[in-house]
C-alpha cells in the first residue's frame, strides 16, 4: 500500500522535502558522537515539543525590543495552507535553534528570520509555486541558517532566500490587490492575512493582550453581502458587475465571530456597523468609525487601498 501512495506523495512533494530534511539531521548520528537514542533525545523529542507548541499556541518568543515581532500565528496558518506548508519544516529548524539560544543577540537573531519567512510563506500562499520551487526555497533558508552539510550545493552568496526578490514582491501585491479571499479555498488565506493585520495593529497600540483568538468560530465576513440582491437598499447602491468585482476582495472583507456573522450576514450596512463598533479587532472597528451611512463602491475601493498599503507596511513589500 505505502508503495502505491509514494508516487502520489513524490507529485506533491512531500516525500522529497522529509527525506532531505531528515539527512541534515542524521548527520548527528554518523559523526561517531551519537547513536539513535541521542538523536531520539536530543533532536525528536525536543521538535516534538516545539511543533506542539506551536500549534496549539502555547509558545511564545521573548521579543527583540523594539522591531516587528513575527506572528507565530500568522506562520501557523500557512502550515495548513495546500501550497505553503512546506515552511513549516523551516519554522522547525529555526524554533529549535531558537531553544538553544544562549544570548538574547541570539535569539534575536532567529526571530527577525521569523519575521522574515512569513514574507516567503505570504509569497507562496499567493503565487502558488510548484512544489519543487517550494521545497528549494525552504532548504536554501535551511542551508543558509546552518553549517553546510557536506556534498549539499552552497547557497549563492548574492541571494538571500528569506528575502522576496523585486518580482516576488510585485507578485505578492498583485495578488492582494486583485485577488478573491472571501471564498473558496483561498478564504483560508484572507482570515490568515487579516488576522495578521489586526495583530499588527493590536501590538503597535500596546494592545496585543486583547487579541482574542477565536480560530475555531473566526469567520470572514463580507461587508456587502453575497446575497446583497435579496435586500432591497443594497440593490439600490450596487450593481451587479461591480458587485461581483469587489465581493471578495479584501476591502469587502473583516473578521467576525461565526455567531454574529450569521446574524447580520445579509443586513444592510447601517444595521452591521452597531455590531462592528464591539469587534476585538481593530480592522472591523474602522468600518464603523470611519464610513458613517453608506458602504458604496467608493467605500469599498477606499477601505480596499488602505488594507494594501498596510499590509505593504507590515511585510515591507515597497518596491
Amino acid at each position: 500500500q505505502s508503495e502505491l501512495q509514494k508516487p502520489v506523495m513524490k507529485n506533491n512533494g512531500e516525500v522529497d522535502l522529509f527525506e532531505d530534511y531528515l539527512k541534515i539531521y542524521l548527520e548527528s548520528i554518523t559523526k561517531g558522537d551519537g547513536d539513535g537514542a541521542t538523536y531520539f533525545k536530543n533532536v525528536l523529542v525536543p521538535a516534538t515539543k516545539i511543533l506542539q507548541s506551536l500549534h496549539d499556541g502555547t509558545l511564545v518568543l521573548e521579543g527583540n525590543g523594539d522591531k516587528t515581532p513575527p506572528s507565530l500565528s500568522f506562520l501557523r496558518a500557512a502550515c495548513q495552507i495546500r501550497t505553503s506548508k512546506d515552511i513549516e519544516l523551516v519554522i522547525l529548524h529555526l524554533l529549535s535553534h531558537y531553544e538553544k539560544g544562549k544570548t538574547k543577540s541570539q535569539k534575536g537573531e532567529i526571530e527577525d528570520a521569523l519575521f522574515d519567512l512569513e514574507g516567503i510563506a505570504l509569497w507562496m500562499m499567493l503565487t502558488k509555486p510548484k512544489p519543487a520551487e517550494r521545497r528549494k526555497r525552504c532548504f536554501d533558508i535551511i542551508n543558509l541558517r546552518s553549517s553546510r552539510p557536506k556534498g549539499r550545493k552552497k547557497v549563492d552568496k548574492y541571494y538571500n532566500p528569506l528575502s522576496l526578490s523585486s518580482k516576488e514582491r510585485h507578485a505578492v501585491i498583485d495578488n492582494l490587490e486583485n485577488g478573491e479571499f472571501g471564498k473558496g479555498m483561498d478564504s483560508k488565506i484572507g482570515k490568515a492575512i487579516l488576522e495578521r493585520l489586526n495583530e499588527h495593529e493590536l501590538i503597535t497600540s500596546s494592545q496585543v493582550k486583547k487579541i482574542q483568538y477565536m480560530h475555531s468560530t473566526l469567520q470572514i465576513e463580507h461587508i456587502l453581502p453575497q446575497k446583497y440582491n435579496k435586500v432591497a437598499k443594497w440593490i439600490e447602491e450596487w450593481n451587479e458587475d461591480d458587485a461581483e468585482l469587489w465581493m471578495h476582495r479584501l476591502g469587502n472583507l473583516v473578521l467576525l465571530n461565526q455567531k454574529l456573522n450569521s446574524k447580520i450576514s445579509n443586513g444592510h450596512f447601517v444595521e452591521k456597523i452597531k455590531h462592528y463598533k464591539s469587534s476585538p479587532y481593530p480592522m472591523t472597528r474602522r468600518i464603523s468609525d470611519s464610513y458613517l451611512e453608506k458602504w458604496t463602491l467608493d467605500e469599498v475601493k477606499d477601505n480596499h487601498f488602505y488594507v494594501l498599503d498596510f499590509a505593504k507596511c507590515v511585510w515591507g513589500l515597497a518596491v
